[in-house]
């Protein structure tokens, strides 16, 4: 377990440092103001892919996870998703004009790229889904080399139109949907699906039902993280200007960059989470997930204590405007240190079916960490947004953690 963990963080770092070239080419092509609205439409489709997946990426890797190599069982296992996908993409077309409505920076933009935002939200969610498989039979290197994939092909694609000045807010979106078809194809030539297979799809409906009913739960869970996790984009967006949106968007991706060590590590965690409580039971999946805890923080440590150091200088490669919040950026790498400490709470709770308790936690701080957001925000502007983000971050995973632990010694009495 070990060396696949520090190979999800290699494939992972690589992954982050094609994300900020990405977030740098960005803010030092576009003015502050533009940039703050490609932010908000990356943060749009991010929203509306979870509406679109409705949790289903983690009911896929958990399925998955019955058998080893890939089979039929995975293709109509993924026909099924695709199916709920289309169909929850139509819920997710009145959220976005929810959206509309009520955000300034989402109005102003052109209906065609609205459009295409749209668009951009139902490959990236088919994408998300789709690669799951590959975490759940136990490869999650092949997992996060795919989804690598898109954003080298984003940054690819972003490079050659800027050497050639056509890099706008419009080809920047076509761009995307671009990198998110190619390592979708993969996925689909991979399991050998074919025009064949989906038509046989249509005698497995009843899996999409099954499917859909084991997901709901996570649905309201993942729709509000989506929500919550964009919430400061949203939410400057209302109450400041493009320009603090922009300034906003930096920090938030330097502080996302440094937490990638809990997604690399619920990568590789997932399958043996559910493993071992089928087979021995939760007690000896918590002793795994302390086990991983360890691990993690041995690995992670160094690595936040280099970027908390070069703060300043990292947030000079977006753009020397941004260096005065330095401060700012610190707060939320240390909320994102403790969310590394304390591990892949959220993958264990789902991987030992205690999907109840996962959802109602992480609602109650959503509802909480959207009120503190708009409430700071109004009183200390930017400044609010960084603390709001950081008391959320600390608050959901201290709150997670005694819960497990007195899951746990409940379990054992």
């Amino acid at each position: 377990m070990t060396k696949e963990i520090i190979c999800s963080f290699a494939i992972k770092t690589l992954f982050s440092i094609v994300g900020l070239f990405i977030t740098a080419l960005i803010s030092r092509t576009f003015s502050q103001s533009e940039t703050g609205v490609i932010f908000t439409m990356i943060s749009m489709i991010a929203v509306l892919s979870a509406f679109n997946r409705g949790g289903l990426e983690t009911i896929i890797a958990r399925r998955s996870s019955a058998f080893v190599y890939l089979n039929s069982f995975h293709s109509r296992l993924l026909f099924s998703s695709f199916i709920i996908v289309f169909c929850f993409s139509l819920f997710a077309s009145g959220v976005f004009l929810t959206f509309n409505i009520f955000s300034p920076v989402i109005s102003s933009i052109d209906n065609n790229i609205k459009l295409f935002v749209y668009i951009a939200s139902i490959f990236d969610a088919m994408l998300l889904v789709a690669i799951r498989i590959f975490q759940g039979i136990g490869k999650p290197q092949l997992f996060l080399l795919l989804a690598l994939s898109q954003k080298i092909g984003l940054l690819c694609t972003l490079l050659v139109l800027s050497l050639l000045s056509l890099l706008t807010i419009e080809t920047f979106i076509f761009g995307y949907i671009v990198s998110t078809i190619l390592p979708l194809y993969f996925q689909l030539k991979k399991l050998k699906l074919c025009k064949a297979r989906f038509l046989a799809a249509k005698h497995y409906l009843g899996r999409a039902k099954s499917l859909i009913k084991e997901s709901v739960p996570i649905f309201i869970v993942g729709i509000a993280n989506a929500i919550s996790q964009h919430s400061g984009i949203f939410v400057i967006g209302i109450l400041l200007t493009n320009e603090s949106v922009a300034a906003y968007g930096i920090l938030h991706r330097v502080a996302s960059v440094a937490g990638f060590f809990a997604i690399a590590s619920n990568t590789v965690l997932a399958p043996y989470f559910s493993r071992e409580y089928r087979k021995n039971g939760i007690t000896a999946a918590y002793s795994l997930y302390i086990e991983a805890c360890k691990k993690i923080l041995f690995i992670g440590a160094p690595f936040f204590s280099l970027v908390i150091l070069f703060s300043d200088y990292i947030l000079a490669i977006f753009g020397q405007e941004y260096v005065v919040h330095n401060k700012l950026l610190i707060l939320m790498l240390v909320a994102q240190l403790v969310n590394v400490v304390t591990g892949s709470m959220n993958t264990f709770l789902i991987m030992t079916k205690k999907t109840k308790i996962y959802k109602n936690i992480n609602l109650i701080n959503i509802l909480a960490g959207l009120a503190l957001m708009f409430l700071l925000v109004s009183t200390w502007k930017l400044t609010g947004a960084g603390v709001a983000y950081a008391l959320s971050i600390i608050i959901l995973n201290g709150t997670m953690f005694l819960t497990i632990r007195i899951i746990v010694k409940n379990e054992k009495n």
